[in-house]
């Protein structure tokens, strides 16, 4: 079965692989929703000025529920009950899907990076994805829609970026010389 890396369920799978203790712990109740809103602000689910009323928890927690259910109908999860207790755990095929993706993670080179972007409000949903990817390839947040990072991006990142026609909306730099403000201002 494949997965597509822009999707709930590549987001929560990748998220089950990377903090899986602690995503056990996090059962979605509603007396812990501090600890719900940075889950679905993970998920790109939360806008940060947005007030949640009851029906948005409920409809997130459907939702949420739904991804679920389809990570564990498609092989990549499994469900365990202890006790009375359940709780849900990365299948091997569920982390054999993880390991192929992240090969694409490039190792670090040295050279330094700043991948900018403006991207307009119609496609916030990408804004999010492209945020998750540049997390997961070892970019930092400078400020707002500019990210740090010395290594180079996975080309099937790069390749989705031109499938989503996304490229008249980022800017690309590697930084291979330094100094090279200093060879622009004169000593004096």
């Amino acid at each position: 079965m494949s997965l597509r890396k822009d999707t709930g369920e590549w987001r929560l799978l990748r998220f089950l692989n990377d903090l899986t203790y602690e995503f056990l712990d996090l059962s979605l109740p509603r007396s812990y929703r501090s600890r719900t809103a940075l889950l679905r602000a993970f998920f790109g689910l939360d806008s940060k000025s947005k007030k949640f009323t009851e029906s948005d928890w409920q409809r997130y927690k459907k939702l949420f529920s739904a991804t679920l259910t389809r990570l564990k109908r498609k092989g990549y999860i499994v469900r365990q009950r202890t006790g009375n207790q359940f709780s849900w755990k990365m299948s091997q095929q569920g982390k054999k899907t993880i390991e192929d993706f992240q090969g694409d993670v490039l190792p670090e080179d040295g050279i330094s990076r700043l991948f900018v972007f403006d991207i307009p409000e119609s496609k916030r949903y990408y804004r999010d994805w492209i945020r998750i990817e540049l997390v997961a390839s070892g970019y930092a947040l400078l400020q707002k829609s500019v990210w740090f990072g010395t290594r180079p991006l996975g080309e099937s990142f790069l390749k989705e970026l031109v499938g989503k026609d996304l490229f008249q909306y980022i800017h690309f730099f590697e930084v291979k010389d330094e100094g090279t403000l200093r060879n622009l201002v004169p000593e004096q």
